[in-house]
C-alpha cells in the first residue's frame, strides 16, 4: 500500500458478496482501509440502511454522500406478515417495509396492518401470518412489471472526504463492483461447487433466465426504477415531504465501470 494511500474506517456486515474487499484480495484503490462491524460513528465509508440516508439526505443532512452501491437487497413479499393487532407489532426493518407497503397498494392488496421482516426474524411472534403463501411467483411478476428490485442498504461516504479527494468515489464503486461480480462467478462454475448447497450454478443460471443476466446490478441506471419507487412509496406514506426531481441527486458522480478482470 502507498504511504500516500487515504485511511479510512470502513463499517461494513459480513457480507459474503463483499468478503474479498475485507480479505484485501480486491483492493480498495488509493485507500488504506480498517473494517469494523457497523454501526460506527464517524466511520468514512459505511453501509446504511437506504431508508436511513433518505431521509437524512432529503432532510439536509449531508454529512454522508451515497455511491451507487446496493450491497443488501431483497424481494419483500415474502416478508410481509399480516398482523392481527398492528399496535403490537415493531416493523423490524423500516426500509422494506416501504417497498411491501407501497408495493401492496400497487398491487390494489390490504396494508393496515403487516410487520415486514424475514420469516426467520419473527418465528415465534404471536399473532403473525405470512401473507403470501407461496411469494415466489407474485414476487417475479412484480420484477417483470416494475423492474423493481428492492434495495435495504447503500454504501455512503463522508461528504468531506469526497470533496477533498473526488477520485474517491469512482474508486469505491469499482472496487465493491469487482468484489460483487467475483462472488457471482464463484457461485456460477459448475467446476465444482464454492457453497455447500446443491446445484448451486444451476440456481444461478434460472435467476438469470428470469432476472437477467446480472443480479443484484451496482450503477444508478440499472437501479432507477427501484430508486424511484423507493422515494415515491416513501412520499406517499409521508415518510419524506416530496421525492426528488431526480434521484441521482442522491448519489455521488461515479465513473461508469469498465471490467478489466475476468472475473475470476
Amino acid at each position: 500500500m502507498s504511504p500516500a494511500a487515504v485511511p479510512v474506517t470502513v463499517a461494513l456486515p459480513g457480507y459474503h458478496h463483499t468478503a474479498e474487499l475485507v480479505a484485501g484480495i480486491v483492493e480498495l484503490a488509493g485507500m488504506n482501509p480498517t473494517f469494523v462491524a457497523p454501526p460506527v460513528a464517524g466511520a468514512e465509508i459505511a453501509d446504511l440502511p437506504l431508508l436511513d440516508y433518505v431521509t437524512r439526505r432529503l432532510g439536509g443532512d449531508d454529512t454522508m454522500t451515497a455511491v451507487p452501491v446496493f450491497p443488501a437487497r431483497a424481494f419483500v413479499l415474502s416478508w410481509i406478515h399480516a398482523a392481527g393487532d398492528a399496535r403490537r407489532v415493531t416493523d423490524p426493518n423500516p426500509t422494506a417495509t416501504i417497498y411491501a407497503r407501497g408495493l401492496l397498494t400497487d398491487r390494489g392488496e390490504r396494508v393496515e396492518a403487516i410487520a415486514v421482516a424475514p420469516r426467520s426474524a419473527v418465528r415465534g411472534i404471536p399473532g403473525l401470518q405470512p401473507l403470501f403463501d407461496e411469494p415466489g411467483e407474485a414476487e417475479r411478476a412484480d420484477y417483470a412489471r416494475t423492474g423493481v428490485y428492492p434495495i435495504l442498504s447503500v454504501i455512503v461516504v463522508r461528504t468531506e472526504l469526497l470533496e477533498r479527494e473526488r477520485w474517491l468515489a469512482s474508486n469505491v464503486f469499482r472496487a465493491f463492483e469487482v468484489a460483487r461480480r467475483r462472488y457471482f462467478a464463484r457461485l456460477a462454475d459448475i467446476r465444482g461447487s464454492r457453497v455447500p448447497i446443491p446445484s448451486v450454478a444451476g440456481h444461478v443460471r434460472g435467476l438469470r433466465s428470469v432476472f437477467g443476466p446480472d443480479l443484484g446490478p451496482y450503477g444508478l441506471e440499472p437501479n432507477r426504477a427501484t430508486m424511484e419507487a423507493f422515494v415515491r412509496y416513501a412520499a406517499e406514506q409521508s415518510v419524506i415531504a416530496a421525492p426528488p426531481d431526480d434521484v441521482a441527486e442522491l448519489f455521488a458522480d461515479v465513473e461508469p465501470f469498465v471490467d478489466y478482470t475476468d472475473g475470476s
